[in-house]
């Protein structure tokens, strides 16, 4: 239903082992930040970086970290996923 909706990350303070499952169809975003509210303008910054993660690297699982407002991308092969 959120695909469908054009959904196109989950933002979390914590992702579970379903994170693999969620990376399927979603960037999952997590977020070091009491107040999600506040990241709002900080997700507009990264849409496109967001985008790009999600478009590229099909084969990898993807997790996307905001922290003190910096994006980072991490990328890692799902051959060596538990």
């Amino acid at each position: 239903m959120l695909k469908d909706s054009g959904v196109k990350a989950l933002v979390s303070k914590q992702f579970g082992k379903n994170i693999q499952i969620v990376n399927r169809h979603f960037i999952p975003i997590i977020i070091y930040n009491e107040n999600p509210m506040e990241l709002l303008p900080v997700l507009k910054d990264y849409v496109k970086k967001i985008e790009n993660a999600l478009n590229n690297n099909h084969e990898a699982f993807k997790t996307c970290i905001i922290k003190n407002g910096e994006f980072k991308t991490i990328i890692k092969n799902n051959n060596f996923m538990g």
